[in-house]
Formats: C-alpha cells, structure tokens, sequence
C-alpha cells in the first residue's frame, strides 16, 4: 500500500502560519493506497527532517517504501538525501528538468489540496495566517474521501481496513463555543462564563473526535472534545452573508472598462446563471 512513495513541496508562502511560523509544506502521496501525509517547515532544507519523519509513520503502518518519485530539485541529489535512501533501502526516480509530467500525479495532488484549502478558507472567511491548518484540514479530508482510482474506496480504508467514521466532520472555521473544564471552572468566580467562543481550525490527530479551536478571547489554540459549532450558511440570505464576507482576495484584477463588460455580460446570461 505505500511502496511507492511520491513527494512535492510548495512554498514559500507570503504569510507566515500562525502556529509553528511556517512557509513551506512537504506532501508525500502513495500512489497505490492514495494515502496522504503532509509536513510543515520553515526552510526548504528541512526536507530531510521531514522525510524521516514520514519513513517513520509508514513503519508504523507496517509497510516500507521502496520507491521515492520526485523531480530533480538540489535536495533530491545532496548527500543528505542518498544517505537516508541507502539507510531505508529505497529507490530514488526523478523526472527530467523542464519535464514535469513525469512527476504530474504528485505535482497535480497538490494543486487539489490547495484547491480544497482554498475553498474550505473562503466558506467563513477564514484568516490567510491559518493557512496551515487548512492545508493539515485539507489532507485529512482527502484521507477519507472516495477516490475514482480506488473505485470508488477510500484511502482510509486501503490503509486500515474499515470504512472512516465521519459524524464528527464540522465546516472549517466554523463558529462555536467550546467549554469549559471543570477544573478550571472550579478556580472561577460561580457566576462567570462557562464557554468561550470558538472557531474550528481542524482535527486532533491524537484523540478520537477532538478538535483544534482557536479562541480569540484567549487568544491561543485549544485541543477540545466538549464544544459545539454553528454549522452551515443560511443561504436564504446570499446578500446579507457576503457582506460580511471578504471576498476581495479571490478577484481578478481587472480594469473598470472590463468589469462593466463582465456586468452586462452575466446581465445578458442571467436566466442561464
């Protein structure tokens, strides 16, 4: 299920994250299972820390990578790099410069999970310094999505053999109120808050259905099971909801004479909009 291993990274970003102060993202794709793993950095160099930490999740699994498929960047070549490959006993294959469709697989995975990070960001108008949580979000819900290649099964399921438990999947950035615990609620006043507003900024990979919030009162991220969230848009008010809504950073940039031929254009087409 992960002998064949592929890796690309992305960045460096504009904004650094808001934990950990990240710019780039390492994401390794097994191509037969579709599995995901993703790892943040703050130098591109950093790779190699990263490498070995994935080696290390995949014995875990109980599998070893065979194969890595990458293109022909500098960190692939450095000694760094062959020493971990010759220690792990893998085959390293990597596409010509100026070629890049013998790496697409990989290079196009990144383009959906950026996609999908993207547009999980937008629903709530989700700050760009989270950018990371969406990317870690983002490959999470992959995990558990149905893939064509799989016929239709999910990478969850070619890795651990049952079909993923999804009740607990909430919108990203979604409002909320997050409790609590009675041991601090013991060391407050008997009349103050028992909550906190939230937003969801993700999954708690190391407890089962826990959540990553972000409390802006507190002004700092909290690992949280006894929380509740707004789920969803009242989209009987298209209006009202995007003008709370920045969209801004999503447009093109264009001139007026352009956005007034666009106007009349959607005007003219509107029955079929």
């Amino acid at each position: 299920m992960m002998e064949f291993m592929a890796h690309d990274t992305k960045g460096p970003f504009k904004i650094q994250s808001f934990t950990g102060h990240y710019f780039y993202f390492d994401l390794f794709a097994f191509k037969k299972s579709r599995w995901l793993m993703v790892e943040f950095k703050r130098r591109k160099n950093e790779f190699y820390e990263n490498l070995k930490n994935v080696l290390l999740e995949v014995d875990k699994f109980g599998y070893q990578v065979k194969h890595l498929q990458t293109d022909d960047d500098s960190l692939y070549r450095s000694r760094e790099c062959k020493d971990i490959l010759d220690e792990h006993k893998i085959f390293k294959r990597t596409s010509i410069a100026y070629h890049h469709y013998s790496n697409g697989w990989i290079e196009r995975t990144v383009r959906t999970i950026l996609d999908k990070a993207r547009t999980i960001m937008l629903i709530y108008n989700c700050p760009l310094r989270f950018w990371k949580e969406a990317i870690d979000t983002a490959v999470y819900l992959y995990n558990l999505t149905p893939n064509k290649t799989l016929n239709w099964i999910t990478p969850w399921e070619m890795i651990y053999d049952e079909k993923p438990d999804i009740s607990h999947l909430v919108p990203f950035y979604a409002p909320g109120l997050v409790f609590i615990a009675k041991d601090d609620v013991n060391r407050l006043h008997p009349l103050s808050q028992r909550s906190y507003e939230c937003r969801m900024l993700g999954y708690d990979k190391e407890a089962k259905n826990a959540y990553l919030v972000w409390v802006p009162a507190l002004g700092t991220m909290k690992r949280a099971v006894n929380c509740k969230f707004q789920e969803g848009i009242d989209l009987s008010l298209p209006h009202n909801e995007d003008e709370k809504r920045d969209f801004s950073r999503f447009r093109m940039s264009v001139t007026d004479e352009e956005d007034e031929r666009l106007r009349e254009c959607i005007s003219d087409n509107i029955d079929f909009f």
